[in-house]
């Protein structure tokens, strides 16, 4: 089982990624029975507590939670099927429901032939804490507790919390996606009991609920890039939680040992979206693939964005080269290739400063940072950070993005990131944003955003001369003012909801513009 500290900010915000925290099992208190559970049983914990067994249906199972008054549940399906919902809401709650083979740590894996894991659940976390869908299990000598992680709500493990977080030992492609390796170092409850011992992740880039986990590549991953690997006490499907409230119900968990290990077939290369990207974020509802970076934590803001209701705020910052971090996906970026890479950013601390987009990457064994861009940021305006033709250095491997604020403490925000062809800028224009849930007044290429009066002020005779200028649009298009004048609402295009949107922002009737 999963047993981590987690380090809280004064805030509230949790950092990292969800393990169960170290318990006495003296003080757990169990509200059913288990001794003789059975297919169809329903395990009920009020709180605190915990349930296994080794076989039920050819599968073990096990319930757990800590640091909650709160009800959790695990129905027991045919195989390896289960469901479950908590709710560990509260200061340090944990939980964890899961299921697969025992296998008692007396072989190595490459002894058992392939391991693949055939999964199919049905995720509803909630926006709230963190949680995650994974293939999950221990080695012993060494001690290695190990997670494979598909998918997860909130924010991506590890993400902060103990030594080595935030850094990519190595990306490898298994399964159609790209994994990202974290090696961790704990010192908590183990299966041996209270001592050291270390974690290994492989997190996707690209979530899903479903398909098959080939956990033996994985393993062969591991310990091509140096992570030693014991032998096999379990391989299970996992379903944890932090604080925070859902259900999954696992329509399919079929664990099949044996067999020769598979050829991996090469995956097709990437081809860019339409407008060039190959990534692009907005984080309108989440962070996306973002980390925090050091101290550093990440969050969803809904009051400071540059467009679409969000941004990610980066807070916390301990030290200058503190923030937010992005692994970059080797099957699509390649050393000696050149790409685009641009976002909106902000700062408030009072003063300008420089904020920098970098690049870590690892060459020959060592740790190699680059810059790949840089801006000497105004105080309370988004402004575009972007380099359109950056070169990543031959033979780099392990690429890290990040963005920092190499001479300041301040908290941050970026949005509208992208990752593109060479050449392809983006369309963030300096100055423009929603700043404390207002839009900015800022002059965008010389002229305010609905000053239809052209007077630098905006007022109730720009109302007017907006819909002046919208009736002979229709009859002549070509009449139109430009649109960093007349698309007040900034959906592209010139319109009645524009002359509408400046109307209520006038009439203080909206807090955003």
């Amino acid at each position: 089982m999963k047993f981590k500290s987690f380090k809280r900010l004064v805030s509230g915000l949790a950092a990292g990624f969800i393990c169960i925290a170290s318990v006495n099992f003296a003080a757990m208190r169990s509200t059913t029975d288990a001794a003789n559970a059975k297919v169809g049983d329903t395990l009920t914990l009020n709180g605190a507590g915990r349930f296994a067994e080794e076989n039920i249906d050819g599968y073990s199972y096990e319930i757990w939670a800590a640091d909650t008054p709160n009800k959790s549940t695990m129905y027991l399906g045919e195989g390896g099927k289960f469901n479950t919902a908590w709710n560990c809401t509260g200061d340090k709650g944990n939980f964890l429901a899961r299921r697969g083979m025992r296998l008692g740590s007396v072989k190595h894996y490459q002894d058992y032939g392939n391991i693949v894991c055939d999964f199919d659940v049905d995720f509803k976390p909630s926006q709230a804490g963190n949680s995650r869908v994974c293939v999950y299990g221990w080695t012993q000598e060494p001690l290695v507790e190990y997670y494979i992680v598909e998918d997860w709500a909130n924010w991506r493990p590890p993400a902060g919390g103990g030594n080595g977080s935030g850094n990519v030992i190595a990306q490898v492609d298994i399964d159609g996606s790209t994994y990202d390796i974290y090696k961790e170092f704990r010192k908590s409850y183990t299966i041996e009991g209270e001592k050291e011992f270390v974690q290994y992740f492989s997190v996707r880039h690209d979530r899903r609920d479903s398909g098959q986990v080939s956990v033996s590549e994985h393993f062969k991953a591991w310990e091509a890039n140096g992570l030693e690997l014991g032998n096999i006490y379990e391989v299970a499907l996992n379903i944890e939680g932090w604080e925070s409230t859902g259900s999954a119900t696992v329509n399919k968990n079929v664990v099949t040992i044996g067999g020769e290990l598979p050829e991996q077939t090469t995956s097709a290369p990437v081809e860019p979206a339409e407008d060039g990207s190959y990534i692009k974020y907005n984080f309108d509802k989440e962070i996306e693939g973002f980390t925090g970076r050091g101290s550093a934590s990440v969050e969803v803001d809904k009051d400071n964005y540059y467009e679409g209701g969000g941004s990610m705020f980066v807070s916390g910052r301990e030290d200058s080269w503190h923030g937010a971090s992005l692994s970059l996906p080797s099957k699509i970026f390649k050393p000696g290739e050149t790409y685009s890479f641009s976002a909106a950013a902000l700062q408030k601390s009072g003063e300008a400063t420089e904020l920098k987009m970098t690049l870590q990457y690892s060459l020959s064994g060592e740790e190699n940072y680059d810059e790949i861009a840089h801006v000497s940021a105004k105080d309370g305006q988004w402004i575009k950070i972007e380099n359109t033709e950056y070169t990543i250095p031959n033979d780099a491997t392990g690429l890290t993005l990040y963005f920092e604020a190499p001479e300041s403490m301040t908290d941050f925000y970026i949005d509208n990131f992208m990752a593109a062809v060479k050449g392809t800028e983006s369309d963030v224009e300096t100055g423009a944003g929603y700043i404390n849930g207002q839009g900015s007044l800022v002059p965008v290429s010389g002229l305010l955003r609905g000053d239809f009066c052209t007077d630098q002020k905006i007022n109730s005779f720009d109302v007017l001369a907006g819909r002046i200028y919208l009736v002979e649009a229709q009859a002549d298009p070509k009449a139109a003012p430009a649109l960093d004048v007349s698309d007040v609402d900034r959906d592209g295009k010139f319109a009645i909801n524009d002359i509408i949107a400046l109307a209520k922002f006038i009439l203080t009737e909206s807090e955003k513009y």
